[in-house]
């Protein structure tokens, strides 16, 4: 799901130098469905578990997108406690929990917007989007 606040979070990160990737237990043509939203011009790598043939949280979803991203600082933004939160700290990334209904597990931010404030008040550079 493409929510609204995605390109409006990601276009500030971008426009300070930030890149972007998206992680996503998704089919092998998300890079091909990226390329037709909003996100296209702001996501730089699409990491889908159709191609890498490891969905999260498995720990080889994340250290593939590690391998390609090749940051000392990575963020996972989603809305899967397990998935996105749990999996990438496990992995040794920062995660961030996007509940845009009431969530159940603490901590997490209400939306996307949220996340990038967040994100700009840390020191790391790069970004890893949940789609």
């Amino acid at each position: 799901m493409l929510y609204d606040d995605a390109a409006p979070a990601l276009r500030p990160l971008a426009e300070r130098g930030w890149r972007h990737a998206i992680l996503s237990n998704h089919v092998p043509e998300l890079a091909e469905i990226i390329a037709a939203t909003p996100l296209a011009e702001l996501v730089d790598w699409v990491i889908s578990s159709g191609v890498s043939g490891y969905e999260k949280p498995h720990p080889e979803a994340y250290a593939q997108a590690q391998a390609l991203i090749g940051a000392p600082v990575i963020w996972m933004v989603g809305d899967n406690p397990e998935c996105d939160v749990e999996g990438a700290r496990r992995a040794g990334l920062r995660a961030i929990l996007v509940c845009h209904d009431e969530g159940e597990t603490p901590p997490f931010v209400p939306d996307l917007l949220a996340a990038m404030d967040i994100i700009l008040a840390a020191t790391g550079r790069w970004v890893l989007t949940n789609a």
